[in-house]
């Protein structure tokens, strides 16, 4: 992993747990941190995290080439714990468009 906290690439969380969570942050548009700020979010709500063995599942994570950050990049992802946690899903009406079911997921598209 590229470093002890690595999340992103391929994760498995229920509809519960990602509500739990309250989904993705809109803070950051282009550049980086959205898998560590998602990483914090499900971490505070309190859903188990783990890994399964190399064994089982491997990945490779292709290297990021950055160009420029955004302005305010830096703290947008150093106070991303203070940020209230129902502030993303709870706070956009949302339609749903599509939902996509087979036997191990399930897609909504919004």
């Amino acid at each position: 992993l590229p470093y002890e906290k690595y999340f992103g690439g391929v994760i498995g969380l229920t509809e519960i747990q990602f509500r739990k969570a309250n989904g993705f942050s809109n803070t950051y548009f282009g550049w980086g941190s959205e898998d560590d700020d998602f990483y914090e979010r499900v971490r505070l709500s309190n859903t188990k995290l783990f890994r399964k063995p190399l064994k089982i599942a491997r990945y490779a994570s292709l290297e990021h080439v950055i160009n420029t950050k955004p302005p305010n990049h830096t703290n947008a992802i150093k106070y991303s714990h203070l940020r209230d946690l129902y502030f993303v899903v709870a706070l956009y009406k949302r339609e749903v468009t599509n939902i996509c079911k087979n036997d191990f997921i399930k897609r909504v598209n919004v």
